[in-house]
C-alpha cells in the first residue's frame, strides 16, 4: 500500500497507543490520537506530547453510548476528510479470581474491551464502505491463548474478540475493508504499573488470599521488566498495514502476533488443538451421518468460503480453527515476525526438535546457578582432594590424576543441580514467579511443560543414583534427593530461615563431600576420619552466615511470603549475625587446622572486609557485592587444607610450574570470564564461540609453555606468575578484540581492549571532544570501551533515553553510591526508585514553585550585578571600564549562592566573601572524581582508588562532608519558620507511595550533594558560554541589547527584569542561549545507559545491541554533526528562530516547555531522565543576561584570551590538542559536568 494514510488510534496516552502514533508519524502518515479524560487531566492534556510532535488529538471514551461514538466518528472524519485505518487499541484491566468477582466486574471488562471497540468500529464502517476501502485493527492479547490466575475477565474479553473478528472479516471482505487481530506478548508499557492494573475481589474468599498476594507481587515485579519493545512492535504494525519494509509484497494477515512470546502463544495454542484432533480423530469422525462423506466438509484455508456476487458465505468448517491458525502461524505471520524482538523468527516444531534443543533446555534449567553451585563446588572437590592425607586416604595425591577427574566432578555436581532445579521450577509458585521475573526459563518459555518436567525428574532420579554408585558420591546423592524433597515439596525453603539455612547447609556439605570423594578417586581412596569434622564446620558456616544471601533480596522474599532471617529479625540483626559469624569462623577454621599466622591472615583479612561491608554499605547493589565477597571468603576457607599441607602444595606447585600448567590454569579463568561476560550480555555461547575460545586457549597455553621452558633453568615463582599474568592479559585482549559480541563495531583497538582508554580521557578532560573525533573517523556507531558503544544519531536519543527504552542507568552511576553509600535522584539505577525521587524533585522545581523562589534569585542577581562595577583591592581599571572579571568564576559564585538559598535556605555568601569559595573547588574535584571512578569499577570495588587517584578520592570525600554539613544544618531548622519553601522541604515531606517511608538521613545527604552540583555547575557553564559567544559575535551582541531595551524600558528600572511575559518575549536572547548550549553543552560527553535483557534496537533497527552493553549519545558530538547542524562549529542563533514563531517560542519559555524543535539537541538530557530543573535554569540565565545587557556595556578585556581555543588554549603538555584549534570556540574540560576559565570581561555603566 502506497501513499499517505490517515489513522485513528484509541488509547494513546501511553504504551502501545503512544508508540503507534509516533511510528505512524515517522512513516509520513497522518494520525488522530485519542484518549479519554481522567479525574485530574483532560484528554487534550494527556495527549499534549503527541500533539507537540504532529498528531491531531481528539477525546474519545470507548465506553460512551453508541450515539456519542457516532458523533465522534463524524468529528474525526472531518479533521482530515477520511480515515483509512482504525486501530482499536484502548483497553482496561481488572485482576480478580473468577470465583471472587461478580457480574458487574465482567460487564465492565466487556464494555471496555469488546463492546466499546465494536461500537466504534460500527460508527466508522459506513464511511469506509462508501469508499470501498479501509483497515480495522483490534488489539487482542496472549491472554486469550493461555490461562493466568486473576486474568479471567481480561483474557475472556480478548478471547471474545478472537471469536468475533473472523466473522467480521468475512462480512467486510466484499467492501474492500480489511481486519486484523494484533496479539502482543509482554511489552514494556504502563499496563502493569500499580494504579493502572486494579486488584478487586467483590466476594473475597480467604482460600485465595495467598494466590492474590502472588498475583499482585508478580505483576509488580513484571512492571518495567517486560521483554518487548513497544516501539519496535508499533513499527512492525505500520509496515504490515502499509505493506512496506518487512511486509513488502505481503497481504495483511488476519492475525499478527507481536513478539516471540506472542508468536509462541498462538503457535502452542494451535498445536494443542491439532493434538486434540489427532488423538481423537476416530471418535470425531464417528459423529458424521453414514450417508454423508466427511471429505465434502474438508476445506483448505484459501478456500474456506464461496463467493456469490461479491458476498461471502461461510463454509461448514469442521477443521477451520486449527487449519486457519496453523496456516497463519507458519506462513504469513512468520514473514512479519523477523526482527521484532530477536534477529530470527522463532519456529520450533516439537516433532523436529534436535538433541541440541533438549540439551539447551537442560542447560537453561541450571545455568543461573553455575556461579553459585557448579563452579565453586567443583573447585572445592579438586582443592580438597589435592590436600591429600589431611582429608582423604591418599597421602601423595597426583596432580594430573586429580585434574583428570575434573569432568566427573563437574558432571556430578551439575546432575544433582539439575534434579534440584527440576523439582523446584515445576512447582506452581515457582512457575508463577518465573513467568514474571525469569520468563526465559524452560517452563515459562514453553520449552517444556510442568508435567514433562515432572516426568523428566522421575527419570533422572534413579539415573543419578545409579550413576553415583559407579563414579562416587552415592550417599551424598541420596542425601541431596531427600534435601530437595524437603526444600521444595515440603516447603522447607519458605517455612522459616532456620529450616532453609539447615537444608542449604546440608546441600553444601553433600556437594563438598561428594566432589572430594570423586576427585580423590572413588574406589581407590576415600575420605578419612578428619573429613566429617571439616565438612561439619563448612555446614555450620553456611548455617550461620548464609543469610548474607537474603539481605539484598528482602523485598522479593517478602512478596513471596518467605520467612528469611532478615525478615524475621530485621536487616540490622541479620547484618550483625553475618559479621559475627564470619569473624568467628575466620579464627575457628585456621585453629582447626593449626596453621601459622599466614593461615589466619588468609581468612581474617577478607573476613574483616566482609564484616565492614556488611555493616557499612546498605544498598541493594552494595549488599549484592558483599555477598560476592563472602563467596570469595568461603573459597578461601576451602583452600585452608591446601595451605596446611606445604609438602603437597610444594609438590603440586612444582609440577604445575615445571610443566607450564600454571599459565593454562589462569587461562581457564580468563576463558570462564569470557563465557560469563557472554552470559551477562545475554548472547548465545554457541559451539563456534566455544571452539574458538578453546583454540585460543590452546594457542596461548602452548606459547606460555614455550616461555616457561625457556626460563626453566632459572625459574622462580614470580617469573612463572609474570608469564601467567601476561598470558591472561593477552587472552583477555584477544577475546575482546576478536570474539566479543561487540567486535563488529568500529573504534580504536585500545578502547575495545581496555576501559583505561576512557580513564585517560577522563583525566585529560577531553572526552567530549574525543567522542566527536571518534565519530568523524569511524561513523555513527563507535565502540569506545570493551562493553560500551556510542551512537551519534538523533534517533538514538529516544531509542536509548526514551520513556519506553529498554535501558537503565549504567553501573557508572554506582560510583556516586560508593562515596555517598546511597544513590541520589540523578544517580539512582533502579527505575522504580528513580521514578519516585524524580517526581519529588519535579514538584519542587515546578513552574509555580520556581516562580515562588524568584525573590531569592533576584536578590543574588542584584549582588552579582553590583559587584561587577565595584573593583576589588589591587584591581586596575582603564578609564570608565571596570577591572577585568573572570566570568567563569563570577557566574559560578552567583549560581552557588542562588542554589544555597533555593536548596537549603542558606546563602553561602560566596560572591561577597572568600570564606566559602572552597565549596567550588570541592564541587570540581567531587564531580571529576566520581566521573573517573565510574569508569574503573574494579579499582573502585577493591578500594584502590585511594592508591591510584588519591587527590581526586580525597576531593570526593571532602565533597561528601560538605553535603553532610549542609544537610545536617538544614535538618536542624524548622521548615515552617523559613521565609521560603526550599527544595529541601520537598525532600523532607516526600513519602514513598508503597511503603510510606520518607528519605533517610543518608538519602538527604546524597540529594544535597547532587543538587549542589546540578543546580549550580551546569547553569553556570551555559550562562558563561552564552556570554562568551555574544562577546565574540558583535552582531548578535547588538541584537540582544536592542531586544532587551525594547522589552524593558529604562524608565521602569532594572527590577522590571524578572520572570514573566516580558522576559519570555526576548526570543533572540533565548535563541542565543540555545545556540550556546548547542556549542557548549554543560554535560558534553555522555550519559551512559545499560541495555536490559531483551536487547535494544537503535536507529530503526539498524543496530541491535545485546543486554549488558553500555550505550549513549555524546551530546557535544551530536551537537557538532554537520548532518544535523550546517556550519556546526559556528555561532548562529538565527537557526533557532527559523523553527518557531516568536509568539509560540515566548509561550514555551514562559511555561517551562522550551522545546528545541529538533531531534538532535539534548543539552538537558532526553527521555525519562532529562533534567527536571530546566525551567529554573532558563529563567536564571534569562534574568542574568538580560540584566547585564540592561545595566552595562561589556567587552572582552583587551589582550586577554581566556576561554579561547587555538594558540590561546592553555592546556597542560599531556592534554591532546585535537578539537582545541578553534579560537572562537569556548573551551571546557569535561569532568562529567564542565570546568572552564574566562572570558575576562570589563563592564561600563550605561
Amino acid at each position: 500500500m502506497t501513499g499517505q494514510l490517515t489513522w485513528l488510534v484509541t488509547g494513546c496516552s501511553s504504551g502501545m497507543g503512544e508508540a503507534l502514533v509516533k511510528s505512524i508519524l515517522a512513516a509520513g502518515d497522518k494520525v488522530i490520537a485519542t484518549a479519554r479524560s481522567t479525574a485530574d487531566k483532560s484528554a487534550e492534556e494527556r495527549l499534549a506530547p503527541l500533539k507537540a510532535v504532529g498528531a491531531a488529538v481528539l477525546e474519545i471514551d470507548v465506553k460512551a453510548p453508541a450515539e456519542e461514538l457516532n458523533a465522534k466518528a463524524k468529528e474525526a472524519w472531518s479533521i482530515y476528510g477520511q480515515i483509512d485505518v482504525l486501530v482499536n487499541n484502548a483497553a482496561y484491566i481488572d485482576a480478580g479470581i473468577l470465583e471472587e468477582i461478580d457480574e458487574a466486574f465482567l460487564v465492565n471488562a466487556l464494555r471496555n474491551n469488546v463492546l466499546g471497540p465494536l461500537n466504534l468500529t460500527r460508527a466508522f464502517l459506513p464511511y469506509m464502505r462508501s469508499r470501498k476501502s479501509g483497515t480495522v485493527l483490534f488489539m487482542s492479547s496472549v491472554g486469550a491463548y493461555y490461562g493466568a490466575p486473576g486474568a479471567s475477565a481480561y483474557a475472556g474479553s480478548k478471547g471474545l474478540l478472537e471469536g468475533l473478528i473472523p466473522n467480521l472479516t468475512l462480512e467486510l471482505q466484499a467492501f474492500g475493508i480489511r481486519t486484523c487481530l494484533l496479539t502482543p506478548g509482554y511489552f514494556r508499557t504502563k499496563v502493569m504499573t500499580p494504579g493502572n492494573i486494579l486488584y478487586r475481589a467483590p466476594n473475597a474468599l480467604p482460600e485465595y488470599a495467598e494466590l492474590n498476594k502472588l498475583i499482585q507481587a508478580g505483576c509488580n515485579a513484571a512492571d518495567g521488566n517486560q521483554p518487548g519493545d513497544p516501539n519496535k512492535a508499533a513499527a512492525l504494525v505500520v509496515e504490515a498495514v502499509r505493506g512496506e519494509g518487512r511486509a513488502a509484497g505481503k497481504e495483511l494477515p488476519a492475525r499478527l502476533p507481536l513478539g516471540p512470546d506472542g508468536f509462541k502463544a498462538v503457535r502452542d495454542n494451535c498445536e494443542a488443538k491439532l493434538k486434540i484432533c489427532d488423538e481423537n480423530i476416530v471418535r470425531l469422525s464417528s459423529t458424521t451421518p453414514s450417508n454423508i462423506s466427511t471429505s465434502s466438509y474438508h476445506f483448505t484455508v484459501p478456500s474456506f468460503f464461496w463467493h456469490f456476487d461479491n458476498y461471502c458465505l461461510p463454509s461448514l468448517l469442521f477443521n477451520f480453527l486449527p487449519s486457519f491458525y496453523l496456516d497463519i502461524t507458519a506462513t504469513t505471520i512468520m514473514a512479519f515476525q523477523g526482527d521484532l524482538l530477536s534477529e530470527k523468527p522463532v519456529l520450533d516444531i516439537p516433532n523436529k526438535r534436535s538433541i541440541f534443543y533438549h540439551l539447551k533446555t537442560l542447560y537453561i534449567f541450571t545455568c543461573n546457578d553455575f556461579k553459585v553451585i557448579l563452579y565453586p563446588q567443583t573447585a572445592v572437590g579438586i582443592f580438597q582432594a589435592l590436600a591429600g592425607g589431611l582429608l582423604t586416604t591418599n597421602d601423595t595425591p597426583d596432580f594430573m590424576f586429580i585434574l583428570s577427574r575434573l569432568p566427573l566432578v563437574a558432571f556430578w555436581n551439575w546432575f544433582n543441580l539439575l534434579t534440584f532445579n527440576l523439582a523446584n521450577q515445576r512447582l506452581q509458585n515457582s512457575i508463577l514467579e518465573d513467568n514474571l521475573n525469569k520468563p526465559w526459563r524452560p517452563i515459562p518459555s514453553h520449552r517444556i511443560s510442568p508435567d514433562e518436567a515432572r516426568s523428566l525428574l522421575l527419570f533422572l532420579l534413579p539415573v543419578g543414583i545409579i550413576l553415583s554408585y559407579f563414579i562416587g558420591g552415592f550417599n551424598e546423592t541420596i542425601a541431596m534427593i531427600v534435601l530437595t524433597w524437603m526444600y521444595n515439596d515440603l516447603g522447607g525453603g519458605d517455612v522459616h530461615y532456620s529450616v532453609r539455612n539447615l537444608i542449604n547447609a546440608g546441600g553444601f556439605i553433600s556437594h563438598a563431600s561428594g566432589s572430594t570423594a570423586i576427585a580423590a578417586g572413588y574406589g581407590l581412596y576415600e575420605l578419612n576420619g578428619t573429613a566429617p569434622y571439616w565438612l561439619a564446620i563448612i555446614g555450620s558456616i553456611i548455617l550461620t552466615t548464609m543469610q548474607v544471601q537474603d539481605i539484598p533480596d528482602m523485598e522479593g522474599d517478602a512478596a513471596r511470603g518467605r520467612k528469611t532471617f532478615p525478615l524475621v529479625y530485621g536487616g540490622m540483626a541479620a547484618r550483625i549475625s553475618v559479621a559475627v559469624g564470619v569473624m568467628a569462623w575466620s579464627f575457628i577454621c585456621p585453629a582447626f587446622w593449626s596453621v601459622n599466622v599466614g593461615g589466619y591472615l588468609l581468612l581474617v583479612i577478607p573476613g574483616v572486609v566482609v564484616t565492614y561491608c556488611t555493616l557499612t554499605y546498605r544498598s541493594v547493589s552494595a549488599d549484592e557485592a558483599t555477598y560476592k565477597i563472602w563467596c570469595v571468603w568461603l573459597i578461601l576457607v576451602y583452600l585452608l587444607p591446601l595451605y596446611k599441607n606445604p609438602e603437597v602444595f610444594s609438590r603440586w606447585g612444582n609440577d604445575v610450574l615445571t610443566s607450564g600448567m600454571l599459565p593454562d590454569l589462569l587461562l581457564l579463568g580468563v576463558i570462564f570470564n569470557s563465557f560469563t561476560s557472554c552470559e551477562k550480555m545475554k548472547t548465545p555461547t554457541n559451539e563456534a564461540l566455544g571452539a574458538t575460545v578453546g583454540l585460543l586457549g590452546l594457542g596461548v597455553g602452548l606459547a606460555s609453555y614455550a616461555v616457561v621452558c625457556r626460563l626453566q633453568g632459572n625459574l622462580s615463582l614470580f617469573t612463572a606468575l609474570g608469564v601467567s599474568l601476561i598470558d591472561a592479559i593477552v587472552a583477555v585482549f584477544v577475546y575482546r578484540l576478536t570474539l566479543h559480541p561487540l567486535r563488529s563495531y568500529p573504534g580504536p583497538w585500545l578502547a575495545a581492549a581496555t576501559d583505561w582508554y576512557n580513564v585517560y580521557h577522563c583525566l585529560t578532560g577531553d572526552r567530549h571532544i574525543d567522542f566527536l573525533r571518534l565519530h568523524e573517523k569511524y561513523g555513527p556507531a563507535v565502540r569506545f570501551g570493551p562493553n560500551r558503544v556510542s551512537f551519534c544519531v538523533d534517533r538514538a536519543l529516544q531509542d536509548i533515553y526514551g520513556v519506553r527504552a529498554n535501558t537503565q542507568k549504567s553501573q557508572v552511576y554506582s560510583a556516586f553510591s560508593h562515596f555517598f553509600t546511597v544513590p541520589a535522584s540523578l544517580t539512582t539505577i533502579d527505575r522504580k526508585v528513580h521514578s519516585f525521587k524524580r517526581r519529588v524533585t519535579s514538584r519542587a522545581l515546578s513552574t509555580g514553585a520556581v516562580n515562588g523562589l524568584q525573590d531569592l534569585i533576584l536578590k543574588n542577581v542584584h549582588v552579582f550585578c553590583a559587584s561587577l562595577k565595584n573593583n576589588q583591592p589591587g584591581e586596575k581599571t582603564t578609564e570608565e571600564w571596570s577591572a577585568p572579571k573572570d566570568m567563569s568564576k563570577s557566574i559560578q559564585y552567583l549560581l552557588s549562592d542562588i542554589m544555597g538559598d533555593v536548596t537549603f535556605s542558606k546563602n553561602w555568601d560566596i560572591q561577597a566573601s572568600t570564606t566559602n569559595r572552597y565549596i567550588l573547588d570541592l564541587m570540581s574535584l567531587g564531580t571529576c572524581g566520581i566521573n573517573l571512578a565510574g569508569h574503573i569499577p574494579t579499582v573502585l570495588k577493591l578500594n584502590l582508588d585511594k592508591i591510584f587517584f588519591p587527590t581526586l578520592t580525597k576531593g570526593v570525600q571532602d565533597f561528601f562532608r560538605l553535603s553532610e554539613t549542609q544537610s545536617s544544618w538544614r535538618l536542624a531548622q524548622d521548615s515552617a519558620s523559613l521565609p521560603n519553601r526550599d527544595l529541601f522541604a520537598a525532600l523532607l515531606d516526600a513519602r514513598d507511595p508503597d511503603t510510606g517511608k520518607g528519605y533517610s538521613e543518608r538519602d538527604l545527604i546524597a540529594e544535597a550533594g547532587i543538587l549542589i552540583i546540578a543546580g549550580a555547575d551546569t547553569t553556570a557553564t551555559a550562562t558563561t558560554a552564552t556570554l562568551f559567544y555574544l562577546l565574540h559575535s558583535p552582531e548578535a551582541y547588538e541584537r540582544v541589547r536592542a531586544e532587551v531595551d525594547a522589552a524593558f524600558p529604562r524608565t521602569d528600572g532594572v527590577d522590571c527584569i524578572c520572570i514573566g511575559s516580558a522576559l519570555a518575549s526576548c526570543v533572540y536572547l533565548y535563541a542565543c542561549i540555545e545556540e550556546a548550549m548547542r556549542l557548549c553543552p554543560p554535560v558534553g560527553a555522555m550519559l551512559p545507559r545499560e541495555v536490559l535483557p531483551g536487547g535494544l534496537a537503535i536507529d530503526a533497527g539498524k543496530y541491535h545491541i545485546p543486554a549488558g552493553t553500555d550505550v549513549g549519545v555524546p551530546t557535544y558530538a551530536l551537537h557538532h554533526t554537520e548532518k544535523y547542524w550546517p556550519e556546526a562549529h559556528s555561532f548562529r542563533p538565527e537557526r533557532w528562530l527559523n523553527q518557531k514563531g516568536a509568539e509560540e517560542k515566548a509561550e514555551e519559555i514562559s511555561t517551562g516547555n522550551n522545546n528545541s524543535g529538533t531531534t538532535a539537541y539534548a543539552p538537558f538530557g532526553a527521555g525519562r531522565t532529562s533534567c527536571v530543573g530546566k525551567y529554573l535554569a532558563y529563567q536564571e540565565m534569562g534574568i542574568i543576561i538580560a540584566r547585564l545587557f540592561w545595566l552595562y556595556d561589556m567587552r572582552v578585556s583587551p589582550g586577554t584570551h581566556a576561554g579561547e581555543g587555538g594558540k590561546w588554549w592553555q592546556g597542560n603538555f599531556w592534554e591532546p590538542s585535537w578539537g582545541r584549534d578553534r579560537e572562537s570556540e569556548f573551551q571546557v574540560r569535561d569532568v562529567f559536568t564542565s570546568s572552564h576559565d574566562g572570558p575576562q570581561v570589563q563592564f561600563r555603566s550605561r
